[in-house]
Protein backbone atom coordinates (compact mmCIF):
# COMPACT_ATOMS: atom_id res chain seq x y z
CA UNK A 1 0.00 0.00 0.00
CA UNK A 2 1.81 3.13 -0.73
CA UNK A 3 2.30 6.04 1.23
CA UNK A 4 0.40 9.67 0.61
CA UNK A 5 3.01 12.63 -0.28
CA UNK A 6 4.12 14.41 2.59
CA UNK A 7 3.75 18.26 2.58
CA UNK A 8 6.81 19.64 3.79
CA UNK A 9 5.62 22.38 6.35
CA UNK A 10 6.52 26.32 5.81
CA UNK A 11 9.50 26.07 8.66
CA UNK A 12 11.28 22.86 6.48
CA UNK A 13 11.05 24.87 3.41
CA UNK A 14 12.70 27.96 4.76
CA UNK A 15 15.40 26.06 6.64
CA UNK A 16 16.19 23.71 3.33
CA UNK A 17 16.39 27.20 1.28
CA UNK A 18 18.87 28.63 4.29
CA UNK A 19 16.41 30.96 4.86
CA UNK A 20 15.48 32.00 8.65
CA UNK A 21 11.80 32.70 9.71
CA UNK A 22 11.80 36.39 11.06
CA UNK A 23 9.30 37.92 13.22
CA UNK A 24 7.57 41.24 12.16
CA UNK A 25 6.86 42.64 15.30
CA UNK A 26 10.91 41.98 16.38
CA UNK A 27 11.77 43.61 12.65
CA UNK A 28 9.61 46.38 13.07
CA UNK A 29 10.48 47.18 16.81
CA UNK A 30 14.14 46.47 16.52
CA UNK A 31 14.00 48.83 13.27
CA UNK A 32 12.59 51.60 16.08
CA UNK A 33 15.50 53.64 17.94
CA UNK A 34 13.96 55.18 20.92
CA UNK A 35 17.34 57.03 21.36
CA UNK A 36 17.62 58.21 17.77
CA UNK A 37 13.20 59.03 17.93
CA UNK A 38 14.57 60.96 21.13
CA UNK A 39 17.12 63.07 19.30
CA UNK A 40 14.97 63.86 16.31
CA UNK A 41 12.25 65.00 18.39
CA UNK A 42 14.77 67.22 20.34
CA UNK A 43 16.07 69.15 17.18
CA UNK A 44 12.77 69.62 16.10
CA UNK A 45 11.89 71.11 19.10
CA UNK A 46 15.56 73.28 19.14
CA UNK A 47 14.39 74.43 15.92
CA UNK A 48 10.60 75.55 17.02
CA UNK A 49 11.93 77.25 20.18
CA UNK A 50 14.63 79.23 18.18
CA UNK A 51 12.42 80.08 15.24
CA UNK A 52 9.67 81.25 18.04
CA UNK A 53 11.76 83.54 19.76
CA UNK A 54 13.15 85.50 16.56
CA UNK A 55 9.41 85.52 14.68
CA UNK A 56 7.40 85.22 17.41
CA UNK A 57 9.34 87.64 19.84
CA UNK A 58 12.17 89.89 18.20
CA UNK A 59 10.47 89.99 14.69
CA UNK A 60 7.04 90.87 16.56
CA UNK A 61 8.05 94.03 18.21
CA UNK A 62 9.87 92.71 21.25
CA UNK A 63 11.71 95.84 21.71
CA UNK A 64 8.73 98.30 21.28
CA UNK A 65 6.69 96.95 23.49
CA UNK A 66 7.86 94.46 26.04
CA UNK A 67 4.91 93.42 27.58
CA UNK A 68 2.67 93.12 24.90
CA UNK A 69 4.73 91.12 22.94
CA UNK A 70 5.12 89.19 26.14
CA UNK A 71 1.72 88.66 26.76
CA UNK A 72 0.84 87.80 23.24
CA UNK A 73 3.55 85.40 23.05
CA UNK A 74 2.22 83.36 26.53
CA UNK A 75 -0.68 81.02 24.50
CA UNK A 76 2.07 80.00 21.73
CA UNK A 77 4.52 78.94 23.74
CA UNK A 78 2.24 76.97 25.76
CA UNK A 79 0.91 75.20 22.86
CA UNK A 80 4.70 74.68 21.53
CA UNK A 81 5.89 73.01 25.23
CA UNK A 82 2.45 70.63 25.36
CA UNK A 83 2.81 69.17 21.86
CA UNK A 84 6.39 68.68 22.70
CA UNK A 85 5.74 67.13 25.94
CA UNK A 86 3.06 64.98 24.27
CA UNK A 87 5.12 63.56 21.33
CA UNK A 88 8.44 64.33 22.31
CA UNK A 89 8.90 63.55 25.86
CA UNK A 90 7.03 60.00 26.15
CA UNK A 91 10.29 57.80 25.98
CA UNK A 92 12.55 60.46 28.06
CA UNK A 93 12.17 58.05 31.25
CA UNK A 94 10.81 54.47 30.67
CA UNK A 95 8.47 54.69 33.37
CA UNK A 96 6.42 56.74 31.05
CA UNK A 97 6.61 54.07 28.48
CA UNK A 98 5.22 50.33 28.26
CA UNK A 99 6.41 47.40 26.41
CA UNK A 100 4.66 44.99 23.78
CA UNK A 101 1.95 46.34 21.45
CA UNK A 102 -0.98 48.60 22.27
CA UNK A 103 -4.64 48.40 21.58
CA UNK A 104 -5.88 51.55 19.68
CA UNK A 105 -8.10 51.62 22.98
CA UNK A 106 -5.50 51.57 25.22
CA UNK A 107 -3.47 53.76 22.85
CA UNK A 108 -5.92 56.51 23.39
CA UNK A 109 -6.45 56.32 26.62
CA UNK A 110 -2.38 56.72 26.72
CA UNK A 111 -2.67 60.42 24.78
CA UNK A 112 -5.81 61.54 26.62
CA UNK A 113 -3.43 60.46 29.70
CA UNK A 114 -0.81 62.59 28.42
CA UNK A 115 -2.60 65.48 27.66
CA UNK A 116 -4.52 66.18 30.89
CA UNK A 117 -0.25 65.75 31.90
CA UNK A 118 0.98 68.44 29.86
CA UNK A 119 -1.63 70.61 31.16
CA UNK A 120 -1.40 69.95 34.20
CA UNK A 121 1.95 70.42 34.08
CA UNK A 122 1.41 73.73 32.94
CA UNK A 123 -0.65 74.71 35.84
CA UNK A 124 2.59 73.60 38.15
CA UNK A 125 4.41 76.02 35.81
CA UNK A 126 2.05 79.25 35.89
CA UNK A 127 2.15 78.45 40.04
CA UNK A 128 5.72 78.03 40.00
CA UNK A 129 6.41 80.73 37.80
CA UNK A 130 6.07 83.59 41.53
CA UNK A 131 8.54 81.49 42.94
CA UNK A 132 10.98 82.57 39.66
CA UNK A 133 9.45 85.92 39.90
CA UNK A 134 11.25 86.04 43.69
CA UNK A 135 14.02 84.13 42.49
CA UNK A 136 14.70 87.61 39.84
CA UNK A 137 14.53 89.97 42.38
CA UNK A 138 16.61 88.32 44.42
CA UNK A 139 19.45 88.07 41.42
CA UNK A 140 18.98 91.77 41.10
CA UNK A 141 15.81 92.34 38.97
CA UNK A 142 13.46 95.31 39.68
CA UNK A 143 10.58 94.32 41.62
CA UNK A 144 8.99 97.22 41.60
CA UNK A 145 9.06 99.73 38.60
CA UNK A 146 9.09 97.08 36.39
CA UNK A 147 7.00 94.29 38.09
CA UNK A 148 4.88 93.59 35.00
CA UNK A 149 8.04 92.90 32.57
CA UNK A 150 9.48 90.53 35.42
CA UNK A 151 6.72 88.53 36.38
CA UNK A 152 5.78 87.77 32.39
CA UNK A 153 9.79 87.13 32.26
CA UNK A 154 9.63 84.44 34.97
CA UNK A 155 6.29 82.99 33.63
CA UNK A 156 8.29 82.18 30.33
CA UNK A 157 10.78 80.97 32.18
CA UNK A 158 8.86 78.88 34.23
CA UNK A 159 7.17 77.93 31.48
CA UNK A 160 10.45 76.49 29.53
CA UNK A 161 11.69 74.92 32.55
CA UNK A 162 10.03 73.86 34.94
CA UNK A 163 6.75 72.78 32.41
CA UNK A 164 8.48 69.76 30.78
CA UNK A 165 10.13 68.54 33.82
CA UNK A 166 6.95 68.85 35.75
CA UNK A 167 5.69 66.93 32.79
CA UNK A 168 7.98 63.74 32.96
CA UNK A 169 8.99 63.38 36.26
CA UNK A 170 5.46 64.46 38.13
CA UNK A 171 6.68 64.91 42.26
CA UNK A 172 9.01 61.75 42.40
CA UNK A 173 10.48 63.11 45.52
CA UNK A 174 14.09 61.06 44.71
CA UNK A 175 14.37 62.71 41.18
CA UNK A 176 13.65 65.70 42.44
CA UNK A 177 16.79 65.39 44.85
CA UNK A 178 18.69 64.10 42.22
CA UNK A 179 17.92 67.32 40.25
CA UNK A 180 19.05 69.45 43.16
CA UNK A 181 22.00 67.90 43.50
CA UNK A 182 22.88 67.31 39.78
CA UNK A 183 23.56 63.84 39.92
CA UNK A 184 20.65 63.50 37.59
CA UNK A 185 21.53 62.00 33.90
CA UNK A 186 21.75 64.40 31.53
CA UNK A 187 18.89 63.61 29.25
CA UNK A 188 16.97 66.62 26.82
CA UNK A 189 14.45 67.95 29.50
CA UNK A 190 17.19 67.77 32.62
CA UNK A 191 19.48 69.89 29.71
CA UNK A 192 16.70 71.99 28.66
CA UNK A 193 15.77 73.40 32.10
CA UNK A 194 19.76 73.74 32.76
CA UNK A 195 20.12 75.49 30.04
CA UNK A 196 17.31 77.49 30.58
CA UNK A 197 18.99 78.78 33.69
CA UNK A 198 22.63 79.45 32.32
CA UNK A 199 21.20 80.99 29.61
CA UNK A 200 19.16 83.68 31.50
CA UNK A 201 21.76 84.06 34.16
CA UNK A 202 24.03 85.41 30.81
CA UNK A 203 21.38 87.22 29.39
CA UNK A 204 21.81 89.80 32.15
CA UNK A 205 25.62 90.72 31.00
CA UNK A 206 24.68 93.00 28.06
CA UNK A 207 21.61 95.21 29.83
CA UNK A 208 24.49 97.37 31.79
CA UNK A 209 27.17 97.92 28.86
CA UNK A 210 26.56 101.35 27.54
CA UNK A 211 25.54 100.45 24.09
CA UNK A 212 21.78 102.10 23.95
CA UNK A 213 20.38 99.69 21.67
CA UNK A 214 16.72 99.25 22.08
CA UNK A 215 17.27 94.82 22.84
CA UNK A 216 19.09 96.17 26.08
CA UNK A 217 15.90 97.07 27.80
CA UNK A 218 14.70 94.79 30.47
CA UNK A 219 14.12 91.95 30.74
CA UNK A 220 14.57 91.62 26.64
CA UNK A 221 18.51 90.13 26.98
CA UNK A 222 17.63 87.74 29.89
CA UNK A 223 14.44 86.29 28.46
CA UNK A 224 16.20 85.79 24.73
CA UNK A 225 19.32 84.35 26.81
CA UNK A 226 16.89 81.79 28.78
CA UNK A 227 15.09 80.91 25.17
CA UNK A 228 18.87 80.40 23.38
CA UNK A 229 19.56 78.24 26.92
CA UNK A 230 16.86 76.38 26.18
CA UNK A 231 17.70 75.36 22.65
CA UNK A 232 21.49 74.51 23.39
CA UNK A 233 20.32 72.61 26.73
CA UNK A 234 18.01 70.25 24.74
CA UNK A 235 20.35 69.36 22.02
CA UNK A 236 23.65 68.95 24.04
CA UNK A 237 20.76 66.49 26.59
CA UNK A 238 19.87 64.93 23.61
CA UNK A 239 23.18 64.09 22.12
CA UNK A 240 24.42 63.15 25.52
CA UNK A 241 21.58 60.55 26.09
CA UNK A 242 21.76 58.88 22.78
CA UNK A 243 25.37 58.45 22.96
CA UNK A 244 25.29 56.70 26.39
CA UNK A 245 25.19 53.03 26.21
CA UNK A 246 22.53 52.43 28.75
Amino acid sequence: MSKSPTVPSPQSVLRNRGDRPVSVSKSMASSTNPKTKSLIYSLIYTAMIINFLWVGLFKAGISQDPVRIMTQALPFIVLIQVMYSIVGLDGVVSKRTGTGPKKSTQMSSQNSSNFFSALWSVVIAIIMSFLVFGLLVLFGAPAFTYSTHTYLCALHISLLSVQPMFYVYNFDSNIWTDIISVRLPLNPVYGASVGTWLGSWLGAIPIPLDWDRPWQQWPITILAGAYIGTAIGTVVGALYKSSRKT
